[in-house]
């Protein structure tokens, strides 16, 4: 709808341009030919000419185009109403001129940079077959003017990747495969560096995690063995040997040893006398 709208209002601006003259060269006295009455209405005369207009659609997504191209798709209507002669006659269509720019076959018609940049559209997605395709090409692409390259840079989505050259001179001109080249080289070093980092985040939140595990084994380990010892302590306060303490706790020599130095040092410790 907005390619038929701005074709509409290109024969309106360039019908207003005719009237305009017209009324200068009135006021001036000029004559450029006399409008009949019916002419007069509309500041249109019969011999008077406007210039076609050709509106291009450029479409540059990666998906392919799959909405309407004409007027007739947009109606709600049958395949074969559309087709009906009562339906043209007073329902004119209107066709865009769509350029599907990733998805044009015969490249090789076009003789201009535009054949390489339209090329270029069509492999955008795939890194190796855009590779090879500035390979295949590279007399092209090691002398591309600024505007091209500016153009290829818009096209393919690229700002972040090749640089801005618009403060270059027109007449200069840029090698495209050194400077794919080297965008290439800094991905993979980043990716590199990348990895190297979330390879040792990830080393140091397993070493983490190992130690938190190997801590709480640990402490729950102690804490049942200082528990084990105060039962123990308590067992030979009340003068049951090591025999049946082992018994009754699992506990060690180790164990029972420390529990007796503990107990002993208890009994200094409040002055009582065993």
């Amino acid at each position: 709808m907005r390619g038929m709208t701005q074709d509409g209002l290109s024969y309106t601006d360039q019908i207003r341009l005719l009237r305009q003259g017209k009324s200068k060269s009135e006021g001036s006295g000029q004559h450029t030919g006399k409008l009949t009455g019916e002419e007069y209405l509309s500041r249109f005369g019969k011999n008077d000419r406007i210039f076609p207009v050709i509106t291009l659609i450029f479409y540059y997504d990666v998906k392919k185009w799959d909405g309407a191209v004409e007027l007739y798709d947009m109606f709600r209507l049958a395949d074969e109403l559309k087709k009906e002669e009562v339906l043209r006659k007073y329902i004119p269509n209107y066709r865009i001129n769509l350029i599907d720019a990733g998805n044009i076959e015969h490249l090789e018609r076009f003789h201009t940079d535009l054949q390489q940049v339209l090329g270029m559209l069509k492999c955008r997605e795939k890194r190796e077959e855009l590779e090879r395709y500035i390979q295949k090409n590279r007399d092209y692409f090691e002398c591309v003017d600024v505007e091209t390259y500016q153009a290829i840079r818009e096209l393919l989505h690229s700002k972040k990747i090749m640089k801005d050259m618009s403060s270059l001179k027109k007449e200069e001109k840029i090698d495209m495969c050194r400077a794919m080249e080297e965008w290439y080289e800094n991905a993979v070093e980043k990716g590199l560096e990348a990895g190297r980092k979330a390879g040792m985040e990830a080393g140091r939140k397993a070493g983490m995690e190992a130690g938190r595990k190997a801590g709480m084994k640990a402490g729950i380990e102690a804490g049942r063995a200082e528990g084990r010892i105060a039962i123990i302590i308590r067992m030979l306060s009340k003068g049951l040997d090591e025999e049946e303490i082992k018994g009754y706790t699992d506990g060690t020599d180790d164990e029972i040893a420390k529990a007796k130095l503990e107990m002993k040092a208890m009994n200094e410790g409040t002055g009582v006398c065993g």
